[in-house]
């Protein structure tokens, strides 16, 4: 699956730093959820989540994203 370019651009930072590490979770409220995955050496703390709806990205890190990666898990 391509990576829409909008996520590229939010997640350009880390892609940078770390390589292109994102992975598609599924679909979440109507968005595709990506999730960046940093080196194994380096995953610590919540996971970063992007939420594409076609237009626009938001980004998500905190409590609610292991709520929706759970939820993807079970859908």
């Amino acid at each position: 699956m391509k990576i829409p370019e909008q996520i590229l651009h939010a997640a350009q930072e880390l892609t940078t730093r770390y390589g292109n590490q994102l992975m598609y979770r599924g679909c979440y409220n109507g968005c595709s959820v990506y999730q960046f995955c940093f080196p194994k050496d380096l995953d610590t703390g919540f996971p970063i989540l992007y939420l594409f709806n076609g237009n626009e990205v938001t980004t998500l890190q905190g409590t609610e994203t292991c709520d929706i990666i759970k939820q993807l898990r079970h859908a």
